[in-house]
């Protein structure tokens, strides 16, 4: 039951997490590419929320 509570944590928590930092990277370096620095990349927490609910 442990491994289960472990398992279904890690992909709601640790790798949500793990996934939105290569995320806000990968759009980083995205802007940086087409030459668009007057933008900053600022995370959303409301598209965040929810994409994690089931």
């Amino acid at each position: 039951m442990a491994g289960f509570l472990y398992g279904w944590g890690s992909l709601l928590m640790i790798e949500g997490g793990a996934i939105a930092a290569v995320a806000i990277t990968f759009a980083e370096y995205t802007l940086r590419l087409v030459n668009n620095t007057g933008r900053t990349v600022r995370p959303s927490p409301l598209l965040a929320s929810s994409l994690s609910q089931p």
